[in-house]
């Protein structure tokens, strides 16, 4: 089970009837939420799950919501779970 999760829900379904195309074995949903959204539904899913948290949004939180980000994250993967975390270098505020 793949489920991509996107704030915007266009490319997200686009991408994922992509990978439902290309990869027929993977059963795809997509979820059009924010994190904590995302992070509700993942705490319903039984068995281990692998979180891919890719991409410049977590450099869009404060360093308090970051962490908070980040340790509900952790909550939600539980013992066995993984993370793969990309990130982006802090953007000038100028």
């Amino acid at each position: 089970l793949y489920i991509p999760a996107d704030l915007v829900a266009e490319p997200l379904h686009e991408a994922a009837r992509r990978i439902a195309h290309e990869e027929r074995g993977v059963n795809v949903r997509p979820l059009a939420a924010d994190h904590d959204q995302a992070l509700r539904l993942a705490r319903e899913l039984s068995g281990p799950l692998f979180v891919w948290f890719f991409g410049s949004s977590l450099g869009n939180y404060e360093d308090d919501q970051a962490a908070a980000l980040l340790a509900s994250v952790r909550t939600v993967l539980g013992e066995r779970g993984l993370l793969l975390l990309g990130t982006d270098l802090r953007k000038p505020t100028e």
